[in-house]
């Protein structure tokens, strides 16, 4: 029987789990193909494997039951395909061999490496990683000094947002970032923007790090005042008041009224004007007025001494609240005892309960 195989090849060197190999290959050929008496290929294989193995004594004993089977007369192998089943087993144990004996060696060689070469090795690795991490942070920090606005720079026009309004405009904010302040302004509605730098048309070179800061003044709008209670004041201190708020005061006479003092403001105290608007304020001329008792609030409503004073000619004073076991809106004292006679328009104070704090 002639055959390419390596394993009849009397010079041919083969390694224990290469002459297993081989056999297998062999034997599953003739399988697949029958080549003749199966009995006569079991012996030519176990004879040539017996003269691949003879030198190696620990692959020998693995496979000595196949050798054994494969050249007796009394025990041969009844079929090729049992001498298959036991080169398969043979051939794990084979490989478990040969990986022991790498890692045997492995661990031979390890030994036989100096301890200081061990040591180089890993320090050799670590001080490269600290080179290149030494060497990319200087990098990083010469790009900064010297390109401050980034690598990437691009030229962008300011655009004109003088007029807009700033919840209607939307400057890209990869390229523009916002400083807005606020101020209010006669004329101007709220949110219009008044002025910008830098002014629109100027050309800026920005980066994704570093774009383009846009100072915006914001208009509020016309200020609002909340106008505050003069009546009884004298007509300087009015004035002096209504200037504080931003009013324009309007003098006209009040007959019926202490001269020089504010007997009613237009609008009243309370309602809200613009500043820069106007605020009229009624003076009294006379000089002979009539007296008045001032009456006892004391235990009444809020409203009904405000109702009071009013009625009795007298000026309603600054009203404060103050916490007591009294009930809630209820006047617990007065600036002028009751009982005292004064001119009419004389300011009266109240201080009204809140309850218990």
């Amino acid at each position: 029987m002639k055959s390419k195989n390596p394993l009849f090849r009397p010079l041919s060197r083969l390694t224990p789990l290469q002459t297993v190999d081989m056999a297998i290959s062999e034997l599953e050929k003739h399988i697949s193909r029958p080549l003749g008496d199966a009995s006569a290929l079991t012996v030519r294989i176990a004879t040539a494997m017996q003269q691949k193995l003879e030198n190696n004594k620990t692959a020998s004993d693995r496979c000595q039951d196949i050798l054994r089977r494969g050249l007796s007369d009394c025990d041969a192998y009844s079929s090729a395909a049992d001498m298959l089943l036991d080169l398969r087993r043979i051939r794990v144990g084979l490989i478990e061999d040969a990986d022991t004996a790498a890692r045997e060696r492995e661990a031979a060689r390890q030994a036989r490496i100096p301890l200081y070469i061990k040591l180089k090795r890993p320090l050799a690795l670590t001080a490269w990683i600290l080179f290149c991490t030494l060497t990319l942070t200087a990098a990083g920090v010469a790009v900064h000094y010297l390109y401050p606005n980034g690598l990437f720079l691009r030229e962008v026009e300011v655009p004109a947002l003088v007029g807009e309004n700033l919840r209607q405009t939307s400057p890209d904010p990869s390229v523009f970032s916002l400083d807005v302040t606020y101020q209010f302004h006669p004329e101007a509605p709220s949110g219009q923007i008044l002025s910008q730098s830098p002014s629109a048309g100027m050309i800026r070179r920005v980066s994704a790090r570093h774009p383009c800061t846009l100072a915006l003044t914001v208009s509020l709008g016309q200020e609002q005042v909340l106008v505050g209670d003069l009546c009884g004041m004298t007509r300087a201190q009015a004035e002096m008041e209504c200037r504080r708020l931003g009013l324009i005061p309007v003098i006209k006479k009040q007959s019926g009224h202490p001269a020089g003092n504010v007997a009613r403001t237009e609008p009243t105290a309370g309602e809200i004007l613009f500043r820069g608007e106007q605020i009229v304020l009624y003076v009294g001329n006379s000089t002979h007025v009539g007296s008045v008792a001032v009456p006892n609030m004391v235990g009444i409503s809020e409203v009904s001494a405000i109702g009071m004073l009013t009625s009795l000619g007298l000026s309603r004073g600054e009203v404060s609240y103050m916490s007591s076991e009294e009930k809630v809106g209820t006047v617990i004292a007065q600036s002028v005892v009751s009982g005292t006679v004064v001119g009419v328009g004389t300011r009266v104070s109240i201080v009204v309960s809140k309850g218990r704090g």
